[in-house]
């Protein structure tokens, strides 16, 4: 009861009061609402979230030497060893009766009931999917989905549900780009990404128009009725499946996927310091090398297998050092340029040979010392030049600056009013996203910038 009065005490209308900012001036955003936190309402919400949790590890069958991190800081809340512990020490065990669940055939499972709203809308979700509502849409993510959905409506995913879900993010403050408002979403100055978005939307709102309104889910419902400005709320749908993706886990079949409470709180590392794998009782994470009290326990979100622009689809940042996957960013730049009608004999073609390897790595290593250089970046271009269809290097130069003219601003403008935010905003809400935004797109900026110098360098010598 306790810790129920106290998360009611935090959607108060001071938490949800719209604070406007003119964000992103250099872009003209139009000015937005942002909801944010005092500093002693950050300070109730992570005591809250930090003893919510520790409470909901009690749970039968749950095993634990992990506590949760929730202050506000630059990497976000995660988890952190509750004690010293050694390498290939167990720091977590989930029972599978806590999880969440979606099979490839689109049976859920986790769920102790379900409402008459959601069986209108998708039909019973403990059986498959059948071919008719797969071919509109309902995948095993979006069936997940609609299990997170009930979940943490209240009721339908059990006693623990009702408390867990109070440690999920709250539908304002995802940045997610299907999460985003229209204005931000906008200002990722990413029309792809900003089509991918739309079009998620569009599936999910026309497959399940009973659920979208704010309304019909408390999660979205009680800022409506405080006051907040619907349009910075996503619908409640669209955080649900924003939670989904990113935040499942593939169990060991192979072909069911898991939404795993306490796990899913662990924050990304290039270098993690911990693995986790799907066992026969549920999950497990375990060290990957010693760790002492208080110490980040981190995992892999396989940052190698996507582009900067897939990590900010799923999960909302973007690499700050970018990706080797974004060669194909480059290359789809090559091929947006050549679509708008770019004359094919504008510069001499010049092409990478085995000739021209050490010249290319030349050119690189002039470049390592860029403030924008880092070895994803150098790697995407590398990969970019020597892919099998390799392209022509002053074509690629020419799509890179072509690129770079279309964007509304400048790197320079970007990290300008990247310091100039920093030093205005704080704890969650649009400011936090709007920060999510500008960052992704000085990450994209800095390979583009990057790629230019390289490219330059190397057809000059």
């Amino acid at each position: 009861l306790c810790l129920a009065k106290c998360f009611a005490s935090m959607l108060t209308v001071p938490l949800l009061a719209p604070l406007l900012h003119n964000s992103l001036n250099t872009c003209a955003l139009q000015r937005v609402h942002v909801l944010a936190l005092t500093s002693q309402e950050e300070r109730r919400k992570v005591e809250f979230e930090e003893t919510l949790f520790e409470a909901l590890l009690q749970t039968e069958g749950v095993h634990s030497a992990v506590s949760l991190d929730a202050a506000v800081s630059d990497k976000g809340r995660g988890l952190v060893a509750k004690r010293s512990v050694e390498a290939g020490e167990s720091l977590l065990v989930i029972p599978e009766a806590l999880l969440l669940t979606a099979h490839r055939s689109g049976i859920v499972g986790g769920l102790v009931g379900q409402t008459d709203l959601m069986f209108d809308a998708a039909g019973d979700l403990r059986e498959e999917v059948g071919a008719e509502r797969f071919s509109q849409g309902q995948t095993w993510d979006v069936r997940l989905a609609l299990a997170v959905f009930e979940a943490t409506a209240g009721g339908c995913g059990g006693s623990f549900w009702d408390q867990y879900r109070r440690l999920l993010p709250l539908p304002p403050f995802l940045a997610t780009s299907l999460c985003l408002p229209a204005p931000l979403l906008a200002q990722l100055h990413d029309p792809v990404l900003e089509k991918i978005s739309e079009s998620k939307k569009a599936l999910l709102s026309r497959s399940f128009p009973a659920l979208g309104d704010h309304i019909v889910h408390p999660a979205t419902a009680v800022y409506l009725q405080a006051g907040a400005p619907a349009q910075t709320i996503p619908l409640p749908l669209f955080w649900a499946y924003a939670l989904v993706v990113s935040r499942c886990f593939a169990m060991s079949d192979g072909d069911t996927f898991a939404f795993v409470p306490f796990l899913d709180m662990a924050q990304h590392a290039e270098k993690p310091s911990a693995n986790f794998a799907s066992t026969a009782e549920g999950f497990e994470l375990t060290a990957l090398r010693p760790l002492h009290k208080g110490e980040d326990v981190t995992i892999s979100y396989d940052r190698d297998e996507y582009n900067s622009r897939r990590m900010f689809e799923l999960y909302g940042f973007a690499p700050e050092l970018g990706t080797a996957r974004d060669a194909e960013l480059l290359a789809e730049a090559l091929v947006l340029y050549s679509e708008i009608g770019a004359p094919v004999d504008s510069v001499a073609p010049r092409k990478i040979s085995t000739a021209d390897i050490q010249p290319l790595l030349a050119a690189f290593d002039a470049h390592k010392g860029s403030e924008y250089s880092s070895k994803p970046r150098l790697a995407a271009i590398y990969d970019a030049l020597t892919a099998d269809e390799a392209p022509d290097v002053a074509r690629m130069l020419e799509s890179v600056r072509w690129q770079r003219g279309e964007w509304a601003t400048s790197l320079a403008e970007d990290l300008h009013e990247q310091q100039e935010m920093l030093q205005q905003t704080s704890g969650g809400g649009m400011g936090a996203r709007a920060t999510a935004v500008l960052s992704y797109r000085i990450s994209r900026k800095k390979q583009f910038v990057l790629a230019e110098e390289v490219l330059s360098t190397f057809l000059d010598a």
